[in-house]
Protein backbone atom coordinates (compact mmCIF):
# COMPACT_ATOMS: atom_id res chain seq x y z
CA UNK A 1 0.00 0.00 0.00
CA UNK A 2 1.49 3.31 -1.09
CA UNK A 3 0.44 6.68 0.28
CA UNK A 4 1.57 9.96 -1.20
CA UNK A 5 2.18 13.02 0.92
CA UNK A 6 3.35 16.37 -0.36
CA UNK A 7 5.41 16.80 2.77
CA UNK A 8 6.07 14.44 5.66
CA UNK A 9 8.10 16.38 8.16
CA UNK A 10 10.43 15.68 11.00
CA UNK A 11 7.34 15.46 13.15
CA UNK A 12 7.50 11.71 12.51
CA UNK A 13 10.39 11.78 14.95
CA UNK A 14 8.79 9.22 17.25
CA UNK A 15 10.32 6.24 15.50
CA UNK A 16 11.78 2.83 16.16
CA UNK A 17 14.06 2.85 19.19
CA UNK A 18 15.82 -0.13 17.64
CA UNK A 19 17.03 1.98 14.75
CA UNK A 20 17.52 5.00 17.02
CA UNK A 21 16.96 7.34 14.10
CA UNK A 22 14.78 10.28 13.22
CA UNK A 23 13.74 11.29 9.73
CA UNK A 24 13.08 14.21 7.48
CA UNK A 25 11.06 12.62 4.76
CA UNK A 26 11.39 15.54 2.35
CA UNK A 27 15.00 14.55 1.96
CA UNK A 28 14.24 10.86 2.53
CA UNK A 29 17.34 10.47 4.61
CA UNK A 30 18.15 9.48 8.13
CA UNK A 31 20.18 11.29 10.73
CA UNK A 32 21.53 10.09 14.02
CA UNK A 33 19.38 10.84 16.99
CA UNK A 34 20.85 13.67 19.05
CA UNK A 35 20.36 15.39 22.36
CA UNK A 36 18.69 18.32 20.60
CA UNK A 37 15.03 18.94 21.29
CA UNK A 38 12.57 18.15 18.51
CA UNK A 39 12.20 21.89 17.88
CA UNK A 40 15.95 22.32 17.41
CA UNK A 41 16.24 19.27 15.18
CA UNK A 42 13.29 20.44 13.09
CA UNK A 43 14.88 23.86 12.64
CA UNK A 44 18.19 22.31 11.58
CA UNK A 45 16.69 19.84 9.16
CA UNK A 46 14.50 22.45 7.48
CA UNK A 47 17.44 24.85 7.09
CA UNK A 48 16.12 27.53 9.44
CA UNK A 49 19.37 27.25 11.40
CA UNK A 50 22.64 25.47 10.70
CA UNK A 51 24.24 25.27 14.11
CA UNK A 52 22.32 25.71 17.32
CA UNK A 53 23.44 28.18 19.97
CA UNK A 54 20.60 28.75 22.42
CA UNK A 55 21.70 32.22 23.52
CA UNK A 56 22.79 33.49 20.12
CA UNK A 57 20.78 36.54 19.06
CA UNK A 58 18.84 36.37 15.81
CA UNK A 59 19.00 39.05 13.13
CA UNK A 60 15.95 40.44 11.35
CA UNK A 61 17.18 38.72 8.20
CA UNK A 62 17.29 35.35 9.96
CA UNK A 63 13.82 35.92 11.40
CA UNK A 64 12.56 36.83 7.93
CA UNK A 65 13.97 33.58 6.53
CA UNK A 66 12.18 31.61 9.24
CA UNK A 67 8.94 33.45 8.47
CA UNK A 68 9.36 32.64 4.77
CA UNK A 69 9.62 28.95 5.58
CA UNK A 70 6.76 28.86 8.07
CA UNK A 71 4.44 30.90 5.84
CA UNK A 72 5.27 28.88 2.72
CA UNK A 73 6.67 31.81 0.74
CA UNK A 74 8.29 35.23 0.89
CA UNK A 75 5.16 37.40 0.81
CA UNK A 76 4.70 37.80 4.56
CA UNK A 77 8.40 38.20 5.25
CA UNK A 78 8.50 41.05 2.73
CA UNK A 79 5.37 42.57 4.25
CA UNK A 80 6.75 42.47 7.78
CA UNK A 81 10.40 43.31 7.15
CA UNK A 82 10.77 45.13 3.83
CA UNK A 83 11.67 48.43 5.51
CA UNK A 84 13.76 46.96 8.32
CA UNK A 85 17.55 46.61 8.32
CA UNK A 86 18.08 42.86 7.93
CA UNK A 87 21.42 43.00 9.71
CA UNK A 88 20.07 44.40 12.95
CA UNK A 89 19.21 42.16 15.87
CA UNK A 90 15.55 41.24 16.22
CA UNK A 91 13.59 41.55 19.44
CA UNK A 92 11.48 38.88 21.08
CA UNK A 93 8.45 41.19 20.99
CA UNK A 94 8.86 41.68 17.25
CA UNK A 95 8.97 37.93 16.66
CA UNK A 96 6.01 37.10 18.91
CA UNK A 97 3.83 39.74 17.27
CA UNK A 98 4.76 38.48 13.81
CA UNK A 99 4.03 34.85 14.67
CA UNK A 100 0.67 35.68 16.27
CA UNK A 101 -0.36 37.64 13.19
CA UNK A 102 1.02 34.98 10.85
CA UNK A 103 -1.02 32.33 12.66
CA UNK A 104 -4.16 34.34 11.91
CA UNK A 105 -4.74 35.63 15.43
CA UNK A 106 -3.95 39.32 14.97
CA UNK A 107 -7.57 40.45 14.73
CA UNK A 108 -8.50 37.98 17.45
CA UNK A 109 -5.96 39.55 19.83
CA UNK A 110 -7.40 42.99 19.20
CA UNK A 111 -11.00 41.84 19.61
CA UNK A 112 -10.43 39.74 22.71
CA UNK A 113 -8.18 42.12 24.62
CA UNK A 114 -9.45 45.45 23.34
CA UNK A 115 -6.46 46.68 21.34
CA UNK A 116 -3.55 45.59 19.18
CA UNK A 117 -0.94 46.27 21.84
CA UNK A 118 2.09 44.13 22.60
CA UNK A 119 0.29 42.95 25.73
CA UNK A 120 -2.65 41.67 23.68
CA UNK A 121 -0.36 39.78 21.34
CA UNK A 122 1.63 38.19 24.17
CA UNK A 123 -1.56 37.12 25.95
CA UNK A 124 -2.84 35.62 22.72
CA UNK A 125 0.48 33.86 22.08
CA UNK A 126 0.26 32.35 25.55
CA UNK A 127 -3.32 31.22 25.01
CA UNK A 128 -2.63 29.43 21.72
CA UNK A 129 0.54 27.69 22.85
CA UNK A 130 3.07 29.75 20.91
CA UNK A 131 5.19 30.54 23.96
CA UNK A 132 6.04 27.02 25.08
CA UNK A 133 9.81 27.07 25.64
CA UNK A 134 9.94 30.79 24.77
CA UNK A 135 11.07 33.62 27.03
CA UNK A 136 8.41 35.94 28.44
CA UNK A 137 10.82 38.87 28.71
CA UNK A 138 9.27 41.45 26.41
CA UNK A 139 12.41 43.60 26.52
CA UNK A 140 14.73 40.78 25.43
CA UNK A 141 16.45 40.31 22.12
CA UNK A 142 15.31 37.31 20.10
CA UNK A 143 17.52 34.27 20.73
CA UNK A 144 17.82 31.07 18.73
CA UNK A 145 16.13 29.13 21.52
CA UNK A 146 13.08 31.39 21.19
CA UNK A 147 13.00 31.25 17.41
CA UNK A 148 13.18 27.47 17.07
CA UNK A 149 10.37 27.06 19.60
CA UNK A 150 8.18 29.68 17.91
CA UNK A 151 8.65 27.89 14.60
CA UNK A 152 7.84 24.51 16.07
CA UNK A 153 4.92 25.71 18.18
CA UNK A 154 3.10 27.46 15.34
CA UNK A 155 2.79 24.18 13.48
CA UNK A 156 0.14 22.93 15.89
CA UNK A 157 -1.77 26.18 16.40
CA UNK A 158 -5.41 25.67 15.50
CA UNK A 159 -6.80 27.62 12.58
CA UNK A 160 -9.46 30.24 13.29
CA UNK A 161 -12.53 30.72 11.14
CA UNK A 162 -13.65 34.36 10.88
CA UNK A 163 -17.29 35.37 10.41
CA UNK A 164 -18.39 38.94 9.66
CA UNK A 165 -21.90 39.91 10.69
CA UNK A 166 -24.13 42.34 8.77
CA UNK A 167 -23.39 45.09 11.29
CA UNK A 168 -19.67 44.71 10.73
CA UNK A 169 -18.99 42.65 13.82
CA UNK A 170 -16.39 39.90 13.74
CA UNK A 171 -16.70 36.51 15.42
CA UNK A 172 -14.15 33.72 15.70
CA UNK A 173 -14.42 29.95 15.84
CA UNK A 174 -11.49 27.65 16.56
CA UNK A 175 -11.33 24.70 14.17
CA UNK A 176 -9.66 21.29 14.38
CA UNK A 177 -7.39 22.18 11.48
CA UNK A 178 -3.77 22.88 12.33
CA UNK A 179 -1.54 25.60 10.92
CA UNK A 180 0.87 23.05 9.45
CA UNK A 181 -1.97 21.32 7.58
CA UNK A 182 -3.53 24.46 6.13
CA UNK A 183 -0.45 26.51 5.33
CA UNK A 184 2.36 24.02 4.72
CA UNK A 185 0.43 20.91 3.63
CA UNK A 186 2.39 19.16 6.37
CA UNK A 187 1.11 16.28 8.46
CA UNK A 188 2.34 14.55 11.60
CA UNK A 189 2.81 10.83 11.71
CA UNK A 190 4.17 8.51 14.37
CA UNK A 191 4.98 4.82 14.27
CA UNK A 192 7.67 2.18 13.92
CA UNK A 193 9.99 2.93 11.01
CA UNK A 194 10.62 -0.31 9.13
CA UNK A 195 12.69 1.05 6.25
CA UNK A 196 14.25 4.23 4.93
CA UNK A 197 15.98 4.98 1.67
CA UNK A 198 19.23 3.54 3.00
CA UNK A 199 18.43 0.95 5.66
CA UNK A 200 15.83 -1.40 7.06
CA UNK A 201 15.23 -3.36 10.25
CA UNK A 202 14.27 -6.36 8.12
CA UNK A 203 17.18 -6.47 5.67
CA UNK A 204 20.50 -4.84 4.81
CA UNK A 205 18.97 -2.71 2.09
CA UNK A 206 16.57 0.18 2.26
CA UNK A 207 13.85 1.18 -0.18
CA UNK A 208 16.34 2.75 -2.59
CA UNK A 209 14.12 5.69 -3.43
CA UNK A 210 12.44 8.64 -1.76
CA UNK A 211 10.24 6.34 0.34
CA UNK A 212 10.02 5.30 3.97
CA UNK A 213 7.98 2.48 5.45
CA UNK A 214 6.21 3.09 8.78
CA UNK A 215 4.16 0.34 10.42
CA UNK A 216 4.25 -1.58 7.15
CA UNK A 217 2.88 1.29 5.08
CA UNK A 218 5.09 2.88 2.41
CA UNK A 219 5.07 6.68 2.14
CA UNK A 220 6.32 8.26 -1.06
CA UNK A 221 7.61 11.73 -0.26
CA UNK A 222 7.61 14.34 -2.97
CA UNK A 223 10.33 16.99 -2.78
CA UNK A 224 9.72 20.70 -2.91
Amino acid sequence: MMKFLKRLSLLCVAVSMVMNLCFVCDASRSIKYSDDSIAVTFAKETGIITEYEADKTVTVGELAEAVSFVSGGTYLAERYFSSVDKAKESTLTEAVCVFVDMAGYGKYAEAKFGDNSVNSFFLTAENIGLLSGVSRDRNAMLKQSDLVNLVYNILEVKILDYTYSQNGGLSFEETDRLYMNNVLDMYALTGIVDSTTYSSINSEKGTGDNTIVIDGIAYKCEKG
